[in-house]
């Protein structure tokens, strides 16, 4: 579909038809270590960033058109919302797409010792991570979470562990988030199990576990 081309920080995208404001980015990170702490070890990271917009698209659930809502006629709202299909002209049920997935993007590296001056932990692969996923986004005024299955992590972003190492990670991270609030940006760290049935951080882990190999 045709449209107005914007810049996404880590996509170029098309602007759709119905599409109205940016709602948020999704970041999905994990780490990965091989030798943890030793001066052989090896780690990697990896983020997955996905991007909505809230949506005005709808979709009759009788024939499937699609359209704008005004062009339903006679739309009730009482709960479920109902109207007339300009299409196959029945009273149907409408679905409404409150947001919509429109990019997403894979990041991954790899961590040794020489290029990192310091031993690589499983927190250090943890934090990168999540800090590669923060400096790929370059857009105003979204809404930003970061899933991560590092529970040391979340909880020392969010206040709650004090910072006893890693001192020169947690002052980029700092910073970082300083820049995308100062863009307008709201930043929410979260907790998610590892290893269970989160597919996208089954999908970073597996990206982590790749970029440390290679």
């Amino acid at each position: 579909m045709g449209g107005r081309k914007e810049k996404f920080g880590f996509l170029n995208m098309e602007k759709s038809e119905g599409v109205v404001d940016m709602t948020e980015i999704i970041i999905t990170t994990d780490g990965s270590v091989s030798g943890n702490g030793k001066p052989d070890a090896v780690g990697g990271w990896a983020c997955i960033l996905q991007a909505y917009r809230e949506s005005l698209d709808t979709e009759c659930s009788k024939c499937g058109y699609k359209g704008k809502l005004d062009e339903f006629e006679d739309t009730e709202y009482d709960g479920d919302v109902w109207g007339t299909c300009p299409k196959c002209h029945i009273n149907c049920m409408i679905f409404i797409e409150e947001k919509k997935l429109i990019a997403e993007k894979e990041y991954s590296g790899k961590l040794v010792y020489e290029t990192d001056s310091c031993p690589i932990t499983n927190n250090r692969a943890e934090m990168y991570a999540i800090l590669k996923g923060l400096e790929s986004v370059t857009w105003k005024n979204c809404r930003i979470e970061v899933h991560s299955d590092s529970e040391l992590c979340i909880k020392t972003l969010n206040g709650e562990y004090s910072r006893k190492t890693n001192q020169d990670l947690w002052e980029r991270l700092d910073n970082r988030c300083m820049e995308l609030k100062n863009r307008g940006c709201s930043i929410m760290f979260m907790w998610v199990r590892g290893h269970s049935a989160h597919v996208l951080n089954n999908r970073a882990d597996k990206l982590a576990g790749k970029a440390k190999r290679s």
